[in-house]
């Protein structure tokens, strides 16, 4: 029974910590020393996460729809000079 309660938490767990330890890097980069863990959790985590998504997640999710819709109008272009 304990084993079942644990066993869908542990991948979080490790995630978490790895996200920790990155966080960790980010921080000793900008010159920011033994910051603590609580810290972490509580402020630069987030700040961390928002970075990341601000610079790699958002441009590239706005590549994919740009993509996306020009196929989009290569497909309604190809089938207006079809139907002629």
């Amino acid at each position: 029974m304990l084993v079942k309660k644990r066993l869908p938490h542990c991948p979080c767990r490790r995630t978490y910590v790895a996200f920790r330890g990155f966080c960790r890097f980010a921080l000793l980069k900008v010159g920011l020393k033994n910051v603590r863990r609580t810290a972490i959790e509580r402020h630069y985590g987030l700040l961390v996460k928002t970075a990341i998504n601000e610079s790699l997640i958002l441009p590239a999710a706005e590549r994919l729809r740009l993509e996306s819709s020009e196929h989009a109008t290569k497909a309604s272009q190809r089938k207006s000079t079809v139907e002629y």
